[in-house]
């Protein structure tokens, strides 16, 4: 179990801090409706106020690293121009206190969109509830509303035919509860925090403390990742309780904006650390009955 007041000692004694945080899921609730309510609405005005009032220290560097497009990051986040941006996973991204965008790999490929988009767009018309969504770095086959043992057994068979004829470009088939993509390799947020590290801090002034929240299957690379960065206060924090490389858990969205807030200032009280045997019971419960949650 980690209480606040050793985080919030970290925070206060700590002069590079660095946050990386995922959007969907982590700042945002995405259950059920509230995932079709966030998927178009702005961010809400807590969210706003809280990165705002973060990134407001001199201190504090913050970064919002989301598989969302670069249009939809720079509308929903046009107010907040000290947090920095990676959309599409880092694919595109813009530092904090910049207005311009950057290619995270410049010089990609896109021709093994034709052949992809042709595999992927029959098995939409033949899926009923399913559609295919295009993005510059990926395509992404949604089929989370099409007939859950036909849809698996569609996305079964279309990974298959994917591998088979994208083997020869740099891309990589990935499959998710609900989706399947493809996308470029190379393009990870992984890949992104050390694109933000090396470009937003000289070798002499790394950060000292960094705090990274995700709640999917693609923020794993990211907190082992930020795990490597030895010299720093590391708190790494799965939102829901699940399996994760992660050191700790929040519970929800609502604690990762309480903890936020928290730790610039007043009212601290504890959080869980996944190692404690405080909720273990509740934990696999969830586990069993919902398993490690993922986007594209």
């Amino acid at each position: 179990h980690l209480e606040i007041d050793t985080i919030y000692s970290a925070y206060k004694e700590s002069q590079r801090r660095l946050f990386l945080m995922d959007y969907d899921g982590t700042l945002e609730a995405t259950g059920s409706s509230e995932q079709v309510k966030a998927w178009s609405s702005p961010p809400s005005e807590r969210v706003l106020m809280t990165l705002s009032k973060l990134s407001s220290n001199p201190k504090d560097v913050v970064c919002i690293l989301s598989g969302r497009s670069r249009s939809t990051m720079e509308e929903k986040f046009s107010s907040l121009k000290e947090v920095g941006l990676a959309a599409e996973h880092g694919f595109y991204y813009r530092l904090p206190g910049s207005r311009e965008w950057h290619l995270q790999m410049a010089s990609a490929d896109g021709s093994w969109k034709e052949p992809a988009r042709e595999i992927m767009g029959a098995y939409t018309e033949r899926t009923d509830g399913s559609f295919l969504e295009e993005k510059e770095s990926a395509l992404v086959w949604h089929y989370k509303k099409a007939d859950p043992e036909f849809g698996r057994s569609q996305a079964k068979e279309m990974h298959e035919n994917l591998d088979s004829v994208l083997n020869v470009f740099d891309v990589e088939v990935l499959s998710g509860y609900g989706w399947l993509q493809v996308r470029l390799q190379g393009v990870s947020k992984k890949n992104m925090v050390k694109k933000f590290i090396s470009e937003q801090y000289k070798d002499s002034e790394q950060p000292d403390f960094i705090f990274c929240a995700g709640d999917d299957v693609t923020d794993e690379d990211m907190f082992s990742v930020v795990s490597s960065y030895k010299h720093a206060r590391i708190f790494t924090c799965v939102v829901g309780m699940k399996p994760s490389a992660a050191r700790y858990y929040l519970r929800n969205n609502e604690e990762v904006l309480n903890l936020l807030a928290k730790i610039q200032g007043s009212n601290r009280t504890g959080f869980t650390d996944t190692s404690s045997r405080s909720g273990f019971r509740t934990m696999l419960s969830d586990i069993s009955r919902t398993g490690l949650t993922s986007r594209p």
